[in-house]
């Protein structure tokens, strides 16, 4: 049995949450409000950013071996996937937030 099933294996340690978990560390004193949130956020898009690096990397060998169906099923695999997308198009007023997202007129450019 290989060392890491030697112990009872949990969602948490299998996930190794713990450490996951502690590695948010906010910097302004006192702590703003939004700063956990910017964190938590830009870490989940690097943990993404991973995934989708292992799937065009799993892709890219699926090519030489003439397995097109396979690379292909891996490349569709790194869409983006709508989560905070919630509402159905067009529900959500113009220039209101709903479910953590801003509405906007498509033809309307936004500030940067």
């Amino acid at each position: 049995m290989p060392a890491a099933y030697s112990e009872k294996m949990t969602y948490g340690s299998y996930l190794a949450l713990v450490q996951a978990l502690g590695t948010q560390h906010p910097l302004s004193g006192p702590v703003h409000h939004d700063e956990m949130r910017f964190i938590i956020q830009h870490e989940t898009t690097e943990f993404w950013l991973k995934l989708v690096l292992q799937e065009l990397d799993s892709a890219r060998v699926q090519l030489p071996a003439d397995d097109l169906s396979a690379a292909l099923k891996r490349v569709a695999r790194t869409a983006p996937t709508d989560v905070n997308d919630r509402d159905p198009p067009g529900s959500c007023p113009e220039g209101q937030v709903c479910d953590g997202r801003f509405a906007s007129n498509p033809g309307v450019k936004r500030r940067r």
